[in-house]
């Protein structure tokens, strides 16, 4: 942590049952994660992480902070609201979530909208709206549009690769 303050992460029920495992019959001052030796980690991951992604097939550059890209890329394209999503990632404010993942908000905003504001008289759907919409999500956006990038050294290969490995794994 850059604040080295602590914070509480919600996790969904399977994170936590995996966390309830790691400490079942620790003392409460006990290390959860910890080296062949004992001792705290303090940065030896990299070569436990780099051996899984090779196991894994993953390409080489990918990297652990992939992983919380992820995690919030998922957040925010699911629909999350982009403060939840700061939170989550010890933000203090939305602004660099905003900035680094807001482009992947831009599909539920129409939803919401629509969602949140009857229509106000009797109304059909009109056909020019559909040619409208299409025409503004378009994947080509504009150059002052939302950053295009994530900021991860990863691509969507490593989530249909990930995926495809689950289900090996369920098989």
């Amino acid at each position: 942590m850059k604040s080295y303050r602590g914070r509480h992460v919600i996790l969904p029920d399977e994170g936590m049952s995996f966390f309830l495992d790691q400490i079942e019959g620790l003392d409460e001052e006990a290390l959860v994660f910890r080296m062949s030796s004992g001792r705290s980690w303090s940065g030896c991951h990299r070569h436990l992480f780099k051996d899984a992604v090779r196991r894994a097939d993953l390409p080489e550059s990918f990297v652990f902070h992939g992983l919380r890209h992820t995690y919030a890329s998922q957040l925010v394209q699911a629909g999350t609201p982009l403060a939840i999503v700061a939170k989550q990632l010890g933000h203090s404010n939305t602004d660099c979530v905003s900035r680094t993942y807001g482009h992947l908000s831009c599909d539920s905003i129409e939803f919401e909208i629509s969602r949140r504001f009857a229509p106000l008289r009797s109304f059909s759907r009109d056909a020019r709206l559909e040619q409208l919409r299409n025409t503004l999500q378009s994947k080509s956006e504009p150059s002052w549009s939302w950053p295009r990038s994530n900021h991860s050294k990863s691509s969507g290969v490593i989530v249909k690769l990930l995926r495809s490995k689950e289900d090996e794994l369920r098989q």
